[in-house]
């Protein structure tokens, strides 16, 4: 299949805004409306967002080479959770999403399909009626935003928890096959990441 193929089937996706948990310092809709709340939800990214995640073309720290590795691993993880989804879901969206994920860290595509990927894959979790599968999409959507802004590639740890649980499994089991993938050279970012996202959500 050719990225311009891929890329006319994520345009088939229907184009709403993702609704994230702004709890969980990702961007939220407005579920009442469906309408985005876009001005006040960027200001609080921008307060919420670690700097060490930034990539080096944005004037940040994050090397390419860094930012490939978490957009792999968070590819590997959303991929890991797919069967929750596919048990109860045909929805071909999060899979595709994943698809772009790992073509981009190839460099075989620019963000700009990533992104659509996303919002695509966060539409099939608005879709999705299981919880399980609702939270595997937006660990999906998350994965392929990568991308775009590395600090989503916490989003199929914080997802993955989500839809193990509510799937009757163990997050504790989930989390520890995930650190068993993450690459060495971005462990210490995402351990402390995370210390620091249970940190505050704890205050």
């Amino acid at each position: 299949m050719t990225w311009t193929r891929v890329a006319a089937r994520i345009d088939e996706a229907p184009r709403k805004p993702p609704i994230l948990a702004a709890s969980q310092g990702f961007a939220a809709g407005d579920s009442a409306t469906g309408r985005s709340r876009l001005p006040d939800v960027r200001r609080r990214k921008a307060l919420m967002r670690d700097k060490r995640f930034v990539a080096a073309h944005r004037g940040g720290p994050l090397t390419l080479t860094e930012h490939r590795l978490l957009a792999a691993w968070a590819a590997d993880c959303a991929e890991h959770l797919l069967p929750l989804f596919e048990r109860h879901c045909s929805d071909s969206r999060p899979r595709l999403a994943i698809e772009v994920g790992r073509a981009w860290v190839r460099g075989e595509l620019k963000t700009g399909v990533a992104q659509r990927a996303a919002v695509a894959a966060h539409a099939a979790a608005r879709e999705a009626t299981d919880m399980a599968a609702v939270a595997v999409a937006r660990a999906a959507g998350h994965a392929v935003a990568t991308a775009h802004f590395a600090d989503h590639s916490l989003g199929p740890v914080i997802y993955g928890a989500k839809a193990v649980e509510a799937a009757g499994g163990s997050a504790n089991d989930e989390h520890a096959w995930q650190l068993t993938r993450l690459p060495d050279e971005v462990r210490a970012l995402v351990i402390s990441a995370l210390e620091r996202r249970r940190t505050k959500s704890c205050t």
